[in-house]
C-alpha cells in the first residue's frame, strides 16, 4: 500500500492489468496428430476425430483460425482438430472440422513454419442452404493429391 497525494492509501496491484496470455503455434500443432495419407473424410470421421482428440481451446482457435475465417462464428460453432498431413520444409498442412447450425464440414488450412495462415479450403462436409442439402467427401492420397466428389 501506498499514500496517493489525495491522502488515502493505493493498492497498486489492484490497478495492475494481467499480461497478455502468449501462445504460440506449436502449442496449437500438439492438438494435430500426424496421420500418413491416404485418408478419406466423412462424417463419421468427424464423430472419430471428436471422441479421440483433446480440444482445441479458445484461444488458440480465436489465434489460428477465426482470425481467417470470413464471418466471426457464433456461440453454436465448434471446431475439432482432426490431424496434420506429413510437414513439407514449407509449410503445415492442418484439418480441421468446424460445425454450425446450417452446416459442417472438414477444412484444410496451410500455415507457414512460424503459424501465419497461408490458405484454407473447405475440402467436404454437408450444407444445407435453406432448399437443398449437398454433401462432398474428400479423399486425400499418399501423392497429397485431394479428390473430392459431391453429391446432393
Amino acid at each position: 500500500m501506498h499514500e496517493h497525494p489525495d491522502g488515502h492509501e493505493h493498492d497498486h496491484e489492484h490497478h495492475s492489468h494481467p499480461a497478455p496470455i502468449r501462445v504460440r503455434f506449436a502449442d496449437f500443432l500438439h492438438f494435430f496428430p500426424l496421420i500418413e495419407p491416404p485418408v478419406a473424410l466423412n462424417e463419421e470421421d468427424a464423430r472419430s476425430f471428436s471422441q479421440h482428440n483433446e480440444p482445441i481451446p479458445a484461444l488458440l482457435i480465436h489465434q489460428f483460425i477465426n482470425l481467417f475465417e470470413d464471418e466471426e462464428p457464433d456461440e453454436f460453432t465448434e471446431y475439432v482438430a482432426c490431424f496434420q498431413l506429413p510437414a513439407t520444409d514449407a509449410y503445415h498442412a492442418l484439418i480441421y472440422w468446424k460445425a454450425e447450425l446450417l452446416g459442417n464440414g472438414f477444412f484444410l488450412a496451410t500455415y507457414t513454419k512460424s503459424g501465419q495462415q497461408l490458405s484454407r479450403y473447405r475440402i467436404s462436409g454437408l450444407n444445407w442452404d435453406g432448399q437443398h442439402l449437398q454433401q462432398s467427401v474428400a479423399t486425400i492420397e499418399a501423392s497429397m493429391n485431394i479428390y473430392i466428389a459431391h453429391g446432393g
